[in-house]
């Protein structure tokens, strides 16, 4: 639902390949209506970013910050 919320909703800043090729299996992109009703969920602002994060991980080559830099926050939430 997040992929599809993505497509209807994106602002074209999604780096990685289209997605239209799967969505279509689903259904295609959510209407307005429906793209409202998943904005309205608590955590929905929480899978769209994880969902970008997912697409932008796909990007072969992409230049992103070594582990030392998650560390402290994942030492964090471990606790």
């Amino acid at each position: 639902m997040t992929n599809d919320h993505g497509t209807a909703a994106d602002t074209g800043d999604d780096p990685a390949a289209d997605p239209l090729d799967t969505l279509a299996l689903r259904g295609g992109p959510m209407s307005d209506a429906e793209v409202r009703e998943y904005e309205a969920r608590p955590y929905a602002r929480d899978g769209v970013a994880v969902r970008r994060w997912d697409e932008r991980a796909k990007v072969p080559d992409a230049r992103v910050p070594d582990f030392a830099r998650y560390r402290p926050l994942l030492e964090a939430l471990r606790r």
